[in-house]
């Protein structure tokens, strides 16, 4: 007798393409899904753009050369557009690299996918503040049992007092 899972059923049944050296950048296990989504959208190059829009949505007889970027208002947007072409992104792209440690990368695409998919490995405390802020992260989702041990692990790991504690 073979044990039944949807799972099993599921792997039977959908199709498995070739798969893309992006992968594991754009659905990593702690991703936001909204953003997650919308990063494998740019990398399909999916994104319903004014260009794209043209092909489906559009009678040939409506003029478009009107149509803006809803960001810059300089010209119709497009995937290459939105891929930091864009004045209005380019300006958030140098106000953000900073915080994800990609401060010397050019705000192009290609450039920010070749940094992301570099073989670098973290240095023994880089993995260690990345542990740290995991786990201090799934801490904050706990409830704990109001005992000295307790309030010593949080003390050890840097937990604030204010945590919810019952018993």
């Amino acid at each position: 007798m073979i044990d039944f899972s949807v799972k099993c059923a599921w792997e039977v049944l959908r199709q498995r393409g070739i798969e893309v050296p992006w992968l594991h950048t754009v659905w990593v296990s702690h991703a936001i899904p909204r953003h997650a989504f919308h990063l494998w959208l740019v990398m399909r190059r999916s994104l319903k753009t004014q260009d794209k829009s043209r092909q489906w949505d559009v009678a040939p007889t409506i003029d478009i050369t009107q149509v803006r970027c809803s960001l810059c208002g300089m010209q119709p947007d497009s995937h290459e557009h939105l891929s930091f072409e864009c004045s209005y992104l380019s300006k958030v792209w140098t106000l953000i690299r900073g915080l994800v440690g990609m401060d010397v990368v050019p705000p192009i695409l290609d450039n920010i996918l070749a940094w992301l998919f570099k073989n670098n490995r973290r240095t023994p405390e880089e993995l260690r503040d990345a542990i740290v802020v995991t786990v201090r992260l799934k801490l904050t989702t706990f409830r704990f049992k109001n005992k000295a041990e307790v309030h010593s692990l949080l003390s050890l790991w840097k937990m604030p007092t204010s945590f919810r504690f019952y018993g």
